[in-house]
């Protein structure tokens, strides 16, 4: 049932935000333990609605640096989830957070760039995928400025005019 659909979720929720507040998580189990582990769940699970809850609650409950240093690792669990997955709200999350902690932070640029061509491909294979317009809008907005922050100057007029082509053939 809904209900009891809503307290697992609530239960695996809070559990996710204890594993990440406990005293002594470091990089390090993150990267070597807990990520490995959150991966097979999230992909062995096979229900959309599971898979999405749980990356949304692993992108929300770690430290922002995790996500940064990780990016690659979060962006194949959500390339292997199945396909009724509303990956377009995975990577609407994880671009506004990004652009959100490289502002405050102000990462170096090399950095920013790298993350740049990393949620790139993986937003255009969202992208290219289709969907509910209201969502579409939604990613490329959040996709235009992710793009206008962090793409390369050298590309920056190319990807934008790609964002505005694919906008306008939605």
């Amino acid at each position: 049932t809904n209900k009891e659909r809503l307290d697992v979720k609530h239960l695996l929720g809070e559990n996710i935000i204890k594993i990440a507040s406990m005293k002594g998580m470091t990089f390090d189990i993150y990267t070597k333990v807990v990520l490995p582990r959150m991966k097979d769940i999230i992909i062995n699970c096979k229900d959309s609605i599971s898979q999405h809850f749980l990356l949304e609650c692993l992108v929300t409950s770690f430290p922002i640096k995790y996500l940064l240093m990780s990016i690659e690792k979060i962006v194949d669990i959500i390339a292997q989830m199945v396909n009724e997955v509303d990956t377009k709200s995975l990577y609407i999350l994880i671009m506004d957070k990004l652009l959100k902690y490289i502002k405050e932070e102000k990462i170096s640029i090399d950095l920013s760039t790298s993350i740049y061509s990393i949620i790139r491909t993986n937003v255009n294979s969202a992208i290219e995928k289709g969907g509910e317009k209201a969502k579409m809008i939604e990613l490329f907005l959040s996709y235009m400025k992710f793009t206008l922050h962090y793409c390369p100057v050298n590309e920056k007029m190319n990807a934008i005019h790609h964002i505005l082509i694919c906008c306008l053939s939605t």
